[in-house]
This record gives structure tokens, C-alpha cells and sequence, in this order.
């Protein structure tokens, strides 16, 4: 549900603007209103509040000095208050202190912009002086390792000939890599070799492994450029080391790529356990700053969105109608009577800009954040919240489209692992937390179709419909009931679900038109309701009604359906047609979920058949195989219908969106300026 939002209007003497402002950012209860539009149009007779040239350089040296901040942090890859003894806390000041001291200012006493820029910086640049050499010695490292990690296996191959090679001063070589099936490749570069330098050469070679022959030609360095140019060939590759390993010969440069090698795991963990130290003792000292600079950036950007007089500042903002009181006894407690606070009207064409906060049990609120994405942000203030019936909508279709205790199954496991190894994860917890019901539907509906990955429990013989056994008879149904053998009762319930939530949409969209004051879209929305109404009275005579009452019956249903036709082409025009053919549609599109999740058992069904005929290890290898893709589909495929169900159909009848969401002036720290 929305939550009932008031406007509040706080007036007080300039003299006191500061500690207001720093009064709503510590209660963080009041969504601040920009003022500059009203006030720029006359609608609000005050002036903007100016901020001078000071605030200004103050803003962009303390911005300077967040993203300064959040730049050690990030390298010490600190993300979280650390409560670690003797940091600075969150709340507390920031006093003058020297490299590896915090010291924390008296509780409530927040520091000025001045106190901010004096104390901080220092802070920070201390920090970042003993931080960056550590970050980048572990860069080096690690590139260095990377790179180590690349020539070993080249390095690996010419070992056999590294005890063979000894070059003097005035001569150099080079080490080739030629594959076995060039076989003629390394007389043929002898051959050549040995022509350019006149017979001044020596090659060594030596049987890397199956596939490669090593090779080192020595040679005159006054010859090098030449051969090398002989040697950039397709079937040649050469080994190039680091430069400070090519300088030297290649078993010494063997011998010192292997201690490099055993050095440099020791040396990085050595920088790593550095970098640790400098995370403990510098980390609660910068997330403080950081959030103590980050609040002093947002309380000088809030002094634009103000109204003022000569002497008297103007602040217009929402909050929820149950925390009014609160905010009026803690200015009240604060200021006395220098500080009023008033609750203003919203005028009708204000409504559209009241920030929405929404409330919904626990088990909804995940889907409280599709709204945004899916349905083109949260529903417009003084509309119906549609949260709760997208999460019970979007579960019931889910599990009537897979409905397989088996694949249900391994879903489940699948999304409980995401949720508990990626607990920092915000999209993978939104995304587990939406599709956990929808899988406990899929097993459930799975129990009512008596089907495990497929008909498995009907081929082991624990369901056999021709015995009954493991069958049951509930309110007359006999269940599991076969969705593959008899269609026309899933299609029944699938257009039922349609003309239920269609229905429901409808009669939303009424509510809402009313609570707007929308007259057009109030008798579009009753003629379409109509229309529905209608048809589901004549559908209910044909099939149910004796052969005397049915008449009567299908005459009162053609009557309401003439009825609502009519107040839509009335009031509709146009748009009214094409909303009654997208209503007819929309309810036949229902239909899907019959289709595909019929299909989706045959599919299982056929797995299983031809896992059967192919032997038992085969057999096994494809079923695993098969139901494992047809897993990835029944998992993607369900959910894009269903989500389109709720979000296109359902929504398209009444759904309105608002435009800003409430978002209180609060102190949340740093980390949103990223």
C-alpha cells in the first residue's frame, strides 16, 4: 500500500538556517521539495534562497575531498563501517590529528565546512601518502606475475637446452618453438642461418615434447638483426623474454626467472599483509570523513532548493502522516517557538509530484522494486499499490506453467545457494527473493500434475491411473490430474485467470480514476468492466444454465455487454475501440500458460521415452543432459510469461506511474555520492 504522505513547511529566522538544516538531515525524515520552480513562476510568494560565493568554494573543496577519500578507500577496498577500536565512529567530528590517530569530536557535535577542510584534509593525504606505495608495489607484483605466468610454459620447453647454452660477450641467441610437423623447418634454418653468418653459428635442439621442437640458434651479435628477420616465420615461434631477461644468457635467465618465480608469491603476500594494517589502522578514520564530508556536501546542496525572505528562511518538504508529530516535537524541542512547522495543502496539481513510499508485508516487498523497471516506476500517489497482487499473481502462473516437483526441485536448491553465497549482492538477493515462491508454486502444482521430471512417478509405477494408485478424489477432481492426456481443463482454468485479473485490473482502473477525479477514464474503464462482465454472464449460460433460465440469462449478459460497449465508444472514441480489442485479446492471451506449460510436460515426457530406449548409461547421459536444458527453458521461459501477464495485461488496464520517489534528507553516509 501507499503510504499517506503530508506536505510540512518549516519558517524560522535565517540566523538559525544552519542548525535547521543540520536538525532535518539528523531526523531524516523529510523528502525536501525544490522550491525554485514555484518560487520562479510567483506561485510561492518568497525569494530563492541565494548561496554565496564562500558555500560555493567550501561545496567544491569538500567535494574535491570526498572523492579524494572514497579513492583510498577504494584502494584499501573498504566498503563498510569497520568497528574497529579506537576508529572514529560514525556521528562523531573529525579533529586535528596526525598519521594514525583518531580522534573523535563529543557526541552530536558536527563539525563545520571549516572544521571539515582544516582537519581533513591533512587526514587524507597522510593516509593516501602511506597507502599508494603499498597499492602499487601489489599492482607491479601482480603484473609481474601475470607475466611470469605466461613465458613459463615456453620457458618450460627450452629447459632441456638451457645446461647446453653459453654465450659470450659479442654473441646472441635466440630460442625457437617449431611444431614437430614441420620436420624439414630446423635443418632448413640452419641451412639459412648458417649461409647469412658465413658459418658463425651453432643451433642446439632438443625435443620439447611430442608436439614441439626446441631449438637455440647462437650467433655474432652484429648478425641479429638479419636472422631475426629470417626468422618471423608462421611455422617459427620465437621466445622473447622481459628485457631484463633478454640481455642476459638463456640459463641464467632460466635461473633467475625461477627464483623470481619462488620470490614473488612471498613478496605479494608480504605487500598484501602491509596493505591490511593500513586497512585497520586508516579505514575507521576515512569512512567517518567520508561520511562526514559526504554530509556537509549534501546540506550546502540542499540550501539551493530553499525559499527565503530578508530575514526568514523558507523550507517546503513530505513525510509520512505518522511521523509529523515526531518531526514537530524534535524541532520543537530544538528551537522553541523561533522554528514553526506547518502542514500545507496539497493542491490537485501537486498530486503528481507527491514522493511515493511504499508498505507491504514482507513477503510482497521484493516485488516492490520490479515496479520500477517493469512498470515504468512506483504507482502514482493516491492510486492503488498493485505490489501484493503481482506477488501472488506471478508465483500461481509460474507454478501452473512448470508444475514439476522435480524441476521445481532444483530450482529451489538453486536459489537458495545464490541467496547464501551472494548475500552482498543486491540483484541476485531481489532476483532469489522473487523467484523463491515462484518455485515453491512449481512443486506445489507439481504434487497436482503427479509429475517429477516428467511422467517418471507414472513409469516407477507409484501412479497408475488405470489402478488408481497414488491417486485421490478431492471436491470430485481426481488428482494428479494429466495435463498432457486432457488439455481442456487447464485451458478452462488459464482463461478463467485471465477474465479474473482482468476483471480485477479493470475494477482498479475504476478506483483509481475515481480517486483522481479522471470522469472519462471512470466510464471507460466501467463500460470495459462491462463488456467482461458481460461475456463471463453470457459464457455461464451456455455452458451451465437449463434449458429455460438460459434466454434470460444470455439476454441480461448481451445487455450489460451493449451497455459497456457503449460507454466505451462514448467516452473512448477511437481509443475506446482499440482498448475493448486489447481487452478481448489480453484475456485470450491467457491461453499461454495452458500451451507452453502443456508443452513443456510433453517435452519432459519425451526425454524420458528416449532415455529409455538407448541403454542405461546412455540412457542416463541424455536425461541428465535434456532435463538439464530443458531446466534453463522452464526456468526463463515461465518467468518472461509471466512477468508479461502481470505487467502488460494486468497493469495496462490501471496502473499510472508516479515520478518521484521519497527519499528522505537523511545522513546515509558516503557511499551514495559514488
Amino acid at each position: 500500500m501507499l503510504v499517506p504522505m503530508a506536505r510540512v513547511e518549516l519558517i524560522g529566522p535565517r540566523s538559525l538556517l544552519d542548525e535547521a538544516v543540520s536538525l532535518l538531515h539528523e531526523t531524516g525524515l523529510v523528502h525536501i521539495e525544490d522550491l525554485t520552480r514555484r518560487i520562479e513562476t510567483g506561485r510561492l510568494a518568497v525569494g530563492h534562497m541565494e548561496v554565496s560565493s564562500r558555500r560555493e568554494a567550501d561545496r567544491t573543496r569538500l567535494g574535491e575531498l570526498l572523492a579524494s577519500a572514497r579513492s583510498v578507500l577504494e584502494a584499501l577496498d573498504v566498503h563498510e563501517r569497520a568497528g574497529v577500536a579506537g576508529g572514529a565512529r560514525e556521528g562523531s567530528g573529525v579533529a586535528p590529528a596526525g598519521a594514525g590517530t583518531s580522534v573523535a569530536a563529543p557526541k552530536g557535535v558536527v563539525p563545520t565546512a571549516a572544521e571539515l577542510l582544516a582537519t581533513a584534509g591533512p587526514i587524507i593525504e597522510d593516509a593516501r601518502t602511506e597507502v599508494s606505495p603499498v597499492v602499487e608495489l601489489i599492482s607491479a607484483l601482480g603484473v609481474e606475475a601475470a607475466l611470469l605466468r605466461r613465458y613459463e610454459p615456453m620457458l618450460r620447453k627450452i629447459r632441456p637446452l638451457a645446461s647446453q647454452i653459453a654465450t659470450t660477450e659479442g654473441f646472441d641467441s635466440v630460442a625457437l618453438l617449431v611444431e614437430r610437423r614441420f620436420r624439414t623447418v630446423p635443418e632448413e634454418i640452419r641451412a639459412a642461418v648458417s649461409e647469412l653468418t658465413g658459418g658463425q653459428c651453432e643451433i642446439v635442439s632438443a625435443e620439447a615434447d611430442e608436439d614441439t621442437t626446441a631449438l637455440v640458434v647462437i650467433f655474432p651479435r652484429h648478425y641479429s638483426e638479419i636472422v631475426h628477420r629470417l626468422l618471423e616465420s608462421e611455422n617459427v615461434s620465437q621466445v622473447r623474454l622481459p628485457s631484463e631477461f633478454g640481455t642476459v644468457p638463456f640459463d641464467t635467465a632460466y635461473r633467475r626467472f625461477q627464483q623470481r618465480q619462488a620470490e614473488l608469491p612471498g613478496r605479494i603476500a608480504a605487500a598484501n599483509a602491509e596493505l591490511a594494517v593500513l586497512k585497520e589502522h586508516w579505514g575507521p578514520q576515512l569512512l567517518a570523513i567520508r561520511d562526514q564530508l559526504a554530509d556537509a556536501v549534501d546540506e550546502i546542496d540542499a540550501l539551493s532548493r530553499f525559499g527565503s525572505t530578508e530575514y526568514t528562511f523558507v523550507i517546503r518538504g513530505w513525510l509520512p502522516v505518522e511521523r509529523l508529530d515526531e518531526l514537530r516535537e524534535r524541532v520543537t524541542a530544538r528551537f522553541g517557538g523561533q522554528v514553526a512547522v506547518y502542514r500545507v495543502a496539497i493542491e490537485d496539481d501537486a498530486r503528481a509530484d507527491v514522493p511515493i513510499a511504499l508498505r507491504n508485508p514482507r513477503f510482497a516487498r521484493p516485488f516492490e522494486q520490479l515496479l520500477g523497471p517493469l512498470g515504468g516506476g512506483r504507482p502514482r500517489y493516491g492510486t492503488i499499490d498493485p505490489t501484493i497482487f503481482v506477488a501472488i499473481a506471478y508465483p500461481l502462473i509460474f507454478g501452473i506453467i512448470v508444475g514439476d516437483i522435480g524441476y521445481g526441485a532444483v530450482m529451489l536448491a538453486l536459489v537458495l545457494i545464490l541467496r547464501a553465497r551472494f548475500k552482498s549482492r543486491p540483484s541476485v538477493r531481489l532476483a532469489a527473493s522473487v523467484i523463491l515462491p515462484a518455485t515453491i508454486s512449481a512443486i506445489l502444482f507439481g504434487f497436482v500434475y503427479g509429475e517429477f521430471f516428467g511422467n517418471v512417478l507414472f513409469t516407477l509405477g507409484l501412479l497408475d491411473p488405470e489402478t488408481g494408485r497414488g491417486f485421490i478424489h478431492i471436491f470430485g477432481f481426481r488428482l494428479p490430474y494429466m495435463r498432457s492426456d486432457d488439455i481442456m481443463p487447464l485451458l478452462v482454468v488459464a482463461i478463467g485467470l485471465g477474465v479474473i485479473q482482468i476483471m480485477l485490473g479493470l475494477a482498479l482502473g475504476i478506483t483509481n480514476a475515481a480517486r483522481t477525479g479522471d470522469r472519462k477514464h471512470l466510464l471507460v474503464k466501467s463500460g470495459l468492466l462491462g463488456l467482461v462482465l458481460g461475456m463471463l454472464i453470457v459464457g455461464t449460460a451456455v455452458l451451465f444454465a437449463g434449458r429455460e433460465a438460459a434466454p434470460v440469462i444470455r439476454i441480461v449478459g448481451a445487455t450489460v455487454m451493449a451497455v459497456g460497449v457503449g460507454l466505451v465508444l462514448r467516452f473512448g472514441a477511437m481509443m475506446g475501440f482499440i482498448e475493448t480489442l486489447e481487452t478481448v485479446s489480453g484475456m485470450a492471451s491467457y491461453i499461454r500458460i495452458m500451451a507452453i506449460g502443456v508443452s513443456g510436460a510433453i517435452f519432459a515426457d519425451a526425454v524420458n521415452v528416449l532415455a529409455s530406449r538407448v541403454g542405461v548409461i546412455v540412457g542416463i547421459l541424455a536425461a541428465v543432459f535434456l532435463h538439464s536444458f530443458h531446466l534453463l527453458i522452464a526456468a526463463f521461459t515461465p518467468t518472461i510469461h509471466a512477468l508479461r501477464l502481470n505487467f502488460l495485461e494486468f497493469f495496462g488496464r490501471f496502473y499510472e506511474a508516479g515520478t518521484v520517489e521519497y527519499r528522505p534528507f537523511r545522513k546515509s553516509g558516503g557511499g551514495k555520492h559514488s
